[in-house]
């Protein structure tokens, strides 16, 4: 007996979507912003694990806060934050130690390609606090 698999709408798909915009400061508190694309019912984690790539540093030392300060979830969905349509988030260390360590030990590698600083930044250097994703 054959079962009817259902997909989900375009319309459905377009309402799932979310851009989680990322930002980050280099030791110099230039602002490096990255934007990915998401989805309401793929975890959080995913998206963190995607941040962690682009700066090329173990996703266990990096969190995102909200526009509040609060630590976000990882394991929780954009939908089951209440999330809509787009969202920004700053990276952040969860350890100062491994912070502190990454700035001593890495002079400045460049920054990557799809990580843009804000206005007036140069793009030549981020400090160990970006790819740590640190805040101020």
């Amino acid at each position: 007996q054959a079962r009817a698999v259902r997909r989900a709408s375009p319309r459905a798909r377009a309402m799932a979507a979310l851009s989680v915009v990322v930002n980050a400061f280099d030791a110099d508190d230039r602002q490096y912003t990255a934007t990915f694309e998401t989805n309401q019912h793929k975890p959080v984690s995913d998206t963190l694990a995607e941040w962690a790539t682009l700066f090329n540093i173990p996703v266990s030392v990096v969190g995102f806060e909200d526009d509040k300060h609060n630590p976000v979830s990882t394991t929780a969905t954009p939908s089951d934050l209440g999330w809509k349509d787009k969202v920004q988030l700053q990276a952040v260390p969860l350890n100062d130690e491994w912070a502190d360590a990454a700035q001593e030990a890495v002079a400045t590698p460049p920054a990557p390609k799809s990580a843009k600083p804000a206005a007036g930044a140069t793009a030549g250097k981020v400090g160990a606090r970006a790819a740590a994703g640190a805040a101020a």
